[in-house]
């Protein structure tokens, strides 16, 4: 069975970048809903073999403005009870945590541009962490931070953000942009002078951000290969 994957965006700007090309690759079968552009949030999660939550601009807590947000934090929760693959990136990320019931509060620093990370202890423990380098340069684009839900492990940290990542049960919660390619990041930064010197630093760090990004898709993408073949042998 093609393993099927959601992609769930909330503004026009936050596209999957790399990982469109991973799962182009993979020849998954993926299902792109703008939400902020009047997508339907699906009711059963259990339809698909991964749930991919971009970021966004807003914060996570904006339901009234933004009504999907609340739909969708209610597919995320239906996902993990479910055990259903879920990958959250920036917004996403926090969107896991806020699942579970755990507020997203400012983080210790905003950071926007190149910064760095540091894996914790647990992290030598889990296989989408085994090959990654102690600490790593990412690219970050953030004010807020998710605090840990209960039985949440902590991957990576850093003193501007401790919580840059953490897993729970199927889902990984990515604070960074692992997606981050030079066509988007050229695209965030257009117009804005002050933040040119960050796509111009793609050349110094984003190869290796995304040799990085291929191990943990790669990661991940056993998990979706798992469920897609129970959810068809379900059927």
């Amino acid at each position: 069975m093609m393993p099927h994957v959601a992609v769930l965006l909330q503004t026009p700007t936050e596209k999957p970048g790399s990982l469109a090309a991973f799962l182009a690759r993979k020849q998954a079968h993926v299902t792109t809903l703008p939400l902020y552009d009047g997508a339907p949030v699906p009711d059963d999660p259990r339809r698909f073999d991964l749930l991919v939550v971009m970021g966004g601009t807003m914060n996570v807590d904006e339901t009234e403005r933004y009504p999907f947000l609340a739909a969708e934090r209610r597919l995320v929760r239906d996902a993990m009870a479910a055990r259903v693959p879920v990958l959250g990136i920036c917004l996403g990320a926090q969107m896991i945590a806020r699942a579970c019931g755990v507020p997203v509060i400012k983080s210790p620093q905003a950071e926007v541009g190149w910064c760095s990370v540091q894996l914790t202890p647990a992290a030598a423990h889990e296989p989408v962490c085994a090959g990654l380098p102690a600490e790593m340069t990412v690219l970050q684009w953030h004010e807020d931070m998710a605090l840990l839900p209960d039985g949440a492990v902590l991957l990576a940290t850093s003193a501007a953000c401790p919580h840059q990542a953490f897993r729970l049960g199927t889902a990984l919660a990515l604070q960074f942009h692992v997606e981050m390619t030079q066509e988007l990041l050229e695209e965030w930064t257009a117009g804005k002078p002050e933040l040119r010197h960050i796509a111009a630093d793609f050349a110094r760090y984003g190869e290796r951000l995304q040799v990085y990004a291929a191990h943990i898709y790669e990661q991940v993408w056993n998990g979706v290969c798992i469920h897609a073949r129970e959810r068809e042998g379900r059927s």
